[in-house]
C-alpha cells in the first residue's frame, strides 16, 4: 500500500484548509474550530513519518523476543499499522 508522497503540508484560505505535498492535495477541511483543527491537521500531516516510525519500532519490537510488555506492545504497533495501511 502506499500513499501521498511526504512531507505535507497545511495551507489555510479562512475557514477552508489544503493539505498537500508539492503535487497532489491530501485533503480539504473546513474548520470549525481553529485550536482543534490545527491540532487535528498536525496529526494528519505527521502521519506518513509516524507509520514509518512504528513500522521501525515494530521491526525491533518482534526482535527482541517475547516479553509480555514487549508482546503487547508489538500487537499495538501491528494494529496500527494495519489500520493505517487499510489490512486490519
Amino acid at each position: 500500500m502506499t500513499h501521498t508522497t511526504s512531507p505535507w503540508k497545511i495551507a489555510r484560505r479562512g475557514l477552508e484548509v489544503e493539505l498537500h505535498n508539492e503535487v497532489d492535495t491530501v485533503a480539504y477541511l473546513r474548520t470549525t474550530s481553529l485550536d482543534e483543527d490545527n491540532a487535528n491537521l498536525r496529526l494528519i500531516a505527521a502521519a506518513p513519518e509516524m507509520l514509518d516510525a512504528l513500522r521501525a519500532c515494530e521491526a525491533a519490537l518482534y526482535a527482541l523476543g517475547d516479553d509480555h510488555r514487549i508482546d503487547s506492545a508489538w500487537s499495538k504497533a501491528r494494529a496500527a499499522i494495519g489500520k493505517a495501511e487499510g489490512t486490519t
